[in-house]
């Protein structure tokens, strides 16, 4: 033992870093101490508190040290603390086969809880998935402990994809911005009634507009004289009116029981595109419908009577279907006739033919208000495939639901809600409720929208029940005074009368899915004879990870990841110091899940003074095995800082905003006189899981001859794990390793020893150099 702790000792101590780091991740503030445990040896006192730190608050130790000498503060990072949040959050997104996408969490006791999402792993666009943590259900089959969720101790999070339909398939998954949510302040969000409008395609009322394609005859001047327009057929006079008009100037007229014969305004009109006929016909009679005759230039001709009858004394659009005039070209209509056989006087004003399209209906959801034109949006959307865009600088009126005139009832309902995107930020929005009689009201939402992100806005329905009806609520509407551009989506309303539910608000990310997927605690996995491979991609924000899978008939692929503490992608840590009293050994103590335990020990001189602290990965040494005795810096269950005995036995430790960071790059310079001039090494630590990314460790070397260069590569017990020599030239050389032993076994995650002598080939001088690697899977 002795001798593995010189060499040790004498392998780190002679390695050095440029501390020059990139940015620093926090692993804890320190600003509060309600997760910090304590511990001292026989005839040794410490408590543990808070005090004013370096930066807000820091961990305190009053310790008085006895016989043992030694007293220590550790926090147990093992889990992830859900216990205080209401659901959780996440964006997803994939491609290929449809299949269940299920998330689990497993807690100390290995209690396994789950929630499906359902067949959803072909969704092409983003879509934020909210679940709460109560309707997640225990999976019996895998829970070892007392089947119940213990989510102040979340041991693991998982997503998994399962084959439903026993056939096998491949596809990708992508996961991004895993967040905690907790209870909103106004009580909402249970027993939904369902979304009012989340504005997707098949949730707008499809009309038919009536598009005139073609005049057949106004009778207006201009186009054409009496005898172009008309002519006597039986005992009926046609003849002209400038009184009763439908539109325009003139109208045409008729006596009753007789038939009127209509020129089009071009000598053959093509109404091949027509679905319905029409004319526009006051009856001094009333109720009489009307028959119009069509023939063709060929001589086809049929009669048809109107679909609907004229209303007395009021000018009335009858209508024929168009599929009703079999046997006429329509692409070449020669004349128009219509007869009417009751007693009265018939005018006849505005013929023509349409078309009936078919479309979305834009004022089932919006309007245009002052500056606002509004429309749909793609891109920016809370979920689904649609939201509602309007740009403000003047008011934006959104009507996001236009009901029949029995209007909806609301309300049993306690809340309506949406979701809002604000670019300008901080700006409250104004809901209008009218009801079918007309009774209306608008109140200011009491939370603004926050800037560039979906807020969850509320208002209280029992604020509006004294002016509006809530049996009957005809639309809904949105204001917006400010400028910017706004976003709406998802609108409902929630939470039953005498029920309080709350609604969702972010409380920080459980992960961001920012470093690469080599980097991350996650890792992919499946079922025997599954292939599964976890990268990096671009996510809805920043980065994503995918999961890419091919399935077997009835198996499964999962990504996971075990929520002890990842320090991985960086290589030293750093707090911030003070101590009262008298001088005494510090140590930083690190220990992974299978219970290997590193250190690192001194003292410091800045008695009663903060100092920073800097600790590269490679100062820290074996202090004690688990089942191995490599330390796992992905995997780090426990944090310790200890106080032991040198000088004195009282005093008091302060630490404050403990975090770690990825310093520079080794960067070595050895001088020009050396065979081995330069060492710079890059991708350190890595991750040699085949994955993509950093799979091996660049050693580049600078050479001012030829030489014959032998890397070798440690464990921290001095075993010799790998080696290799070769003949370089004079220059620039890369050397690497990809983390195997000579066996071709890749090597556990922990820190290693690579040493690399130069022997010139024209000088004979030879030259070693030793530094530290660190392997993270």
């Amino acid at each position: 033992m002795k001798f593995r702790i010189q060499l040790l000792m004498l392998l780190f101590f002679v390695i050095t870093l440029l501390p020059w780091p990139a940015s620093a991740t926090v692993i804890d503030s320190l600003d509060a101490v309600a997760n910090w445990n304590s511990q001292a040896g026989d005839g040794s006192t410490v408590t543990v508190s808070t005090t004013t730190g370096h930066s807000n608050m820091a961990l305190q130790l009053d310790y008085s040290l006895g016989s043992s000498a030694w007293v220590q503060a550790y926090k147990n990072y093992q889990y992830f603390d859900l216990s205080g949040e209401y659901a959780i959050r996440f964006r997803y997104r994939g491609t290929g086969t449809t299949e269940e996408l299920v998330i689990k969490v497993k807690d100390a006791d290995s209690d396994t809880f789950q929630y499906s999402l359902g067949n959803v792993t072909d969704v092409a666009d983003w879509t934020t998935a909210t679940i709460k943590l109560a309707d997640f259900t225990c999976e019996t089959a895998h829970s070892t402990g007392n089947q119940t969720m213990d989510w102040s101790q979340v041991k693991s999070m998982e997503f998994v994809i399962n084959d439903t339909g026993a056939t096998g398939g491949s596809g990708t998954m992508e996961i991004d911005q895993l967040e905690k949510m907790k209870q909103g302040s106004a009580p909402i969000l249970a027993l939904p009634l369902g979304n009012l409008q989340n504005f997707e395609t098949d949730n707008g009322t499809v009309i038919a507009t009536k598009t005139v394609f073609n005049s057949i005859q106004d009778f207006e001047a201009g186009n054409g004289t009496a005898g172009s327009y008309f002519w006597s057929v039986w005992n009926s006079t046609p003849t002209f009116s400038a009184g009763t008009v439908h539109y325009g100037a003139r109208a045409v007229t008729m006596n009753a029981n007789g038939t009127v014969g209509i020129l089009p305004i071009t000598s053959s009109v093509n109404a091949t595109n027509a679905d319905t006929f029409s004319a526009w016909v006051y009856d001094t009679q009333g109720a009489n419908t009307c028959e119009m005759r069509l023939t063709d230039s060929n001589g086809g001709t049929k009669t048809v009577w109107s679909t609907n009858a004229a209303v007395q004394n009021v000018w009335t659009e009858l209508t024929w279907p168009a599929s009703s005039f079999t046997g006429v070209d329509l692409g070449n209509i020669s004349n128009v006739q219509f007869y009417e056989a009751n007693n009265g006087i018939y005018y006849f004003d505005d013929i023509g033919f349409y078309r009936q399209e078919q479309k979305e209906d834009i004022t089932d959801y919006a309007w245009s208000v002052y500056l606002s034109t509004p429309s749909f949006e793609t891109s920016i959307i809370d979920s689904g495939l649609r939201a509602l865009k309007a740009t403000g600088g003047g008011t934006v009126g959104i009507n996001i639901a236009n009901y029949t005139s029995a209007g909806i009832d609301i309300s049993a309902r306690k809340y309506l809600y949406v979701f809002v995107y604000d670019t300008a930020g901080n700006n409250s929005v104004e809901l209008r409720l009218t009801d079918i009689n007309g009774g209306t009201k608008a109140l200011w939402s009491s939370a603004p929208a926050n800037q560039n992100e979906w807020t969850f806005i509320s208002w209280n329905l029992s604020d509006f029940a004294s002016t509006v009806d809530l049996t009957k609520i005809k639309n809904i509407q949105l204001y917006e005074y400010n400028t910017g551009t706004y976003y709406f989506d998802n609108v409902g309303v929630e939470g039953r009368t005498g029920e309080e539910f709350y609604s969702y608000l972010s409380d920080g990310y459980i992960d961001e899915m920012e470093v690469t997927a080599d980097e991350s605690a996650w890792s992919g996995s499946g079922d025997s004879s599954t292939k599964t491979v976890l990268h990096t991609v671009a996510g809805q924000t920043g980065n994503a990870l995918q999961l890419d899978y091919n399935l077997n008939k009835g198996a499964w692929v999962l990504m996971s990841r075990k929520f002890s503490l990842s320090l991985q992608d960086g290589n030293q840590i750093k707090f911030w110091l003070k101590q009262t009293g008298d001088k005494n050994y510090i140590e930083v103590k690190l220990k992974d899940s299978d219970g290997t335990v590193f250190y690192h020990k001194r003292t410091y001189d800045n008695v009663n003074e903060w100092m920073e602290i800097v600790i590269p990965y490679k100062n820290f040494t074996w202090f004690e095995s688990g089942t191995d005795e490599n330390l796992d810096f992905s995997d780090i269950t426990y944090v310790y800082f200890t106080v032991s005995k040198k000088d004195g036995t009282t005093g008091a430790v302060l630490v404050d905003d403990f975090r770690y960071e990825q310093a520079q790059a080794l960067n070595q310079n050895l001088g020009a006189d050396k065979v081995l001039q330069q060492v710079i090494v890059t991708d350190n630590p890595f991750s040699p899981n085949g994955e993509g990314g950093k799979n091996t460790v660049k050693i580049n070397i600078t050479l001012t001859e030829a030489a014959t260069i032998r890397l070798r590569v440690y464990n921290l017990a001095g075993d010799v794990l790998y080696e290799k020599e070769q003949d370089y030239l004079t220059g620039s050389q890369q050397l690497t390793w990809d983390g195997k032993n000579s066996d071709g076994e890749i090597q556990r995650s922990g820190l290693y020893i690579y040493q690399l002598k130069a022997i010139g080939n024209a000088s004979g001088k030879e030259e070693t150099f030793k530094h530290i690697i660190g392997i993270s899977k």
